[in-house]
């Protein structure tokens, strides 16, 4: 996926770095490249480099609403990449360690990353001490502008995504087709009694309020009434949105990783059908036949 971005350089003034929200009043998925260039002075951001002094920065924009899994305006800032000048040591930011979750790199031998998932701030620290680099992006309190929603809710680790198994996926269908999808899916799960079932819809581009919602607890009701599944063994999901209304059924070991929904279309391009009832609620009362 090709992003836009924006590099330039600034000066170090203090040796100790604080991490409030974002970096230097730019704030992921809240400014806009408006912003970047009425607070850095810059004139562009289309990938011009503007060197300054002795620090690099890369701010990467979003380029449609909703294409990162976030339901933000093309434009707005997505992370910033700063690397400092060579020499800041991790112990010069004295930073409280117990705030930030340790990880090692898994291909390069001695690179740890600190990171601050509550701030929305990663480090990247060198076998020497020395910091490579910080990474600003997305913090805790902005989960709310996660595309779907359901994805701020997914835990860091979730098991092995290689025992995730398709099943089935389809569009709109008559019930009786429909049951048949699902009477093929219970029976899968009765024959794999430590599988967990998991039901993902979609809406379409034109679509009524709480349409995938609602689809789900139908497709789950069938499942738990008339095949007669435990209902705990059952997990729904509203997906979002796609181009046409989809369902998807997946299979997973129970307790292991859950299915990830993938929708194309963000809400923002997304025509909402008012209900026939509501219609009819407006219409003037046509006055009794006499």
């Amino acid at each position: 996926m090709r992003k836009i971005t924006i590099g330039f350089c600034l000066l170090v003034t203090i040796p100790a770095i604080t991490f409030a929200r974002g970096w230097r009043g730019i704030i992921p998925l809240h400014s806009t490249c408006a912003d970047v260039k009425r607070l850095l002075g810059v004139t562009t951001c289309d990938g011009s480099t503007h060197p300054l002094n002795d620090e690099t920065v890369t701010i990467v924009f979003s380029e449609k609403p909703c294409l990162d899994g976030w339901n933000v305006p093309p434009g707005t800032v997505m992370t910033i990449d700063v690397h400092p000048k060579p020499g800041l040591k991790l112990i010069d930011l004295q930073i409280d360690e117990r705030n930030y979750n340790r990880v090692a790199d898994e291909h390069v031998r001695g690179i740890v990353y600190y990171s601050n998932n509550q701030e929305g701030v990663s480090i990247t620290v060198f076998p020497d001490g020395t910091v490579g680099s910080f990474l600003y992006g997305p913090a805790a309190e902005d989960n709310y502008l996660r595309y779907p929603k359901w994805l701020a809710e997914q835990p860091t680790t979730s098991g092995d995504a290689h025992s995730i198994r398709k099943f089935d996926e389809y569009g709109k269908l008559a019930s009786a087709e429909e049951r048949k999808r699902l009477d093929y899916f219970a029976i899968q799960l009765q024959s794999e009694p430590s599988a967990q079932g998991y039901i993902i819809a979609y809406a379409g581009r034109r679509a009524h309020t709480g349409e995938a919602q609602a689809r789900v607890e139908q497709a789950k009701a069938y499942l738990v009434n008339k095949r007669r599944l435990e209902s705990g063994r059952i997990v729904t999901l509203d997906g979002g949105y796609r181009e046409a209304s989809t369902v998807e059924l997946f299979i997973s070991a129970k307790g292991g990783a859950a299915p990830i929904p993938s929708p194309t279309v963000c809400p923002s391009e997304v025509r909402i059908i008012e209900a026939t009832s509501a219609r009819n609620a407006r219409r003037p009362t046509r006055p009794p036949n006499k």
